[in-house]
């Protein structure tokens, strides 16, 4: 009989690439697998996603309390938090009592998971999955961060598995917590044994062959190095090098009106996960920025890395403990020694002068490590373990 599993994420489903890699593995395995998240903005109440049930429930505080997106204060986040914790709960209990697996994505999905297994189903097991350094995303020494730390404190106890996405937190969440070592799985995108070169941003925006194109993707928002790339390529030739930004987020605005006053600054809505990689490959060298804000930052390796290395384009990186280590251990790029215009400016010559071709070959080893085919086996044997105690 297949193995129920529920993946608890707070959020739309949407854009979240993580929980969906692992649903698909987990499915194709033969687990039984439902995603259950939330939406305030009117998305199906079921959809299947690549063959993935998913389960949304519909928020409504959010039009009582006047919630926007990315300006919301502290009062609306706790009636929103509240509103989700009641709803969850109420479902958890009353349409999801039969699941052998709880998958929790991140600190705000682990109250949820620790309360379905020890007052739904207690024969149940519980994966904690930390995107990032969960109590160090906050940069500051107030009530968030606090909160956050006691919830951990209190709640990684009773989590049968737990999983991060760098050495770094995995290192220092053993030595805070007292547990076993923990499991790091990368955010990895799938191995593509054949990467086509693609011109999709030559065609769509005009750029000429003599240009060269350095790529920023994923979330636009503070913290990631946005302000500072467009005060450099603003600075810079614009009949020699050009700047895109492939997502969505916070400064998406800003980008676009950046882009409006720029002859070598353009911007691109998201793409779903299946096109990616042929608009990353598009791109010459590509951008993963981190500013020093705090651990979480410090201590990331960001998806973006690892899809520049997949689509086979060179990277720049900021100077943070765990992509320093890997750019330099898997030569895929140049490193940015600070957070200032020169020094990008000086990691770019770098790069310029080496050129597309010094990379290639570094750059195929490291995609043949670092793809979600060789992550996704730590997943299964994690998994194998806990069918098989059920």
């Amino acid at each position: 009989m297949k193995k129920k599993v529920l993946l608890l994420v707070l959020n739309d489903f949407t854009h979240d690439i993580r929980p969906l890699k692992e649903a698909v593995s987990l499915k194709e395995a033969g687990y039984n697998v439902r995603v259950l998240a939330v939406t305030s903005r009117g998305l199906p109440a079921h959809e299947v996603i690549q063959q993935i049930e998913v389960d949304r429930l519909q928020l409504k505080t959010t039009r009582w309390i006047g919630y926007q997106p990315g300006k919301a204060n502290a009062a609306q986040l706790i009636v929103m938090y509240t509103e989700m914790l009641v709803q969850y709960m109420w479902a958890l209990i009353t349409t999801y009592r039969n699941c052998d697996i709880i998958h929790a994505h991140a600190i705000q999905a682990l109250p949820l998971g620790v309360f379905y297994k020890i007052f739904v189903n207690r024969k149940s097991k519980l994966i904690y999955d930390c995107h990032e350094y969960e109590t160090e995303q906050f940069s500051k020494h107030g009530l968030p961060k606090l909160i956050a730390k006691v919830i951990e404190k209190t709640l990684i106890r009773f989590a049968d598995e737990i999983l991060v996405v760098s050495e770094s937190i995995a290192q220092d969440y053993e030595k805070l917590y007292k547990i076993p070592k923990l499991h790091v799985i990368f955010n990895c995108p799938p191995r593509y044994h054949s990467v086509e070169k693609y011109d999709l941003f030559r065609q769509k925006f005009a750029i000429q062959p003599s240009q060269k194109i350095f790529l920023y993707q994923g979330g636009l928002a503070s913290g990631r190095g946005v302000e500072l790339l467009l005060q450099v390529f603003r600075s810079l030739d614009p009949q020699k090098y050009v700047l895109i930004f492939l997502g969505y987020g916070p400064l998406e605005a800003e980008i676009i009106r950046a882009s409006q006053n720029s002859q070598n600054i353009f911007f691109h809505p998201a793409v779903k996960p299946n096109d990616l990689l042929r608009y990353t490959s598009s791109a010459d060298y590509g951008f993963a920025l981190i500013e020093d804000k705090n651990l979480s930052f410090r201590y990331c390796l960001p998806n973006k890395l690892f899809e520049y290395i997949q689509a086979g384009i060179p990277v720049l990186v900021s100077n943070r403990t765990e992509m320093r280590q890997f750019v330099s251990t898997h030569p895929v790029g140049e490193i940015i020694e600070s957070d200032d215009r020169e020094s990008v400016r000086v990691a770019m010559d770098r790069i310029l002068a080496k050129g597309t071709e010094y990379f290639k070959n570094d750059l195929r080893l490291a995609a043949e490590k670092f793809n979600w085919q060789e992550q996704e086996k730590i997943l299964l044997q994690i998994y194998e373990g806990l069918r098989l105690s059920c």
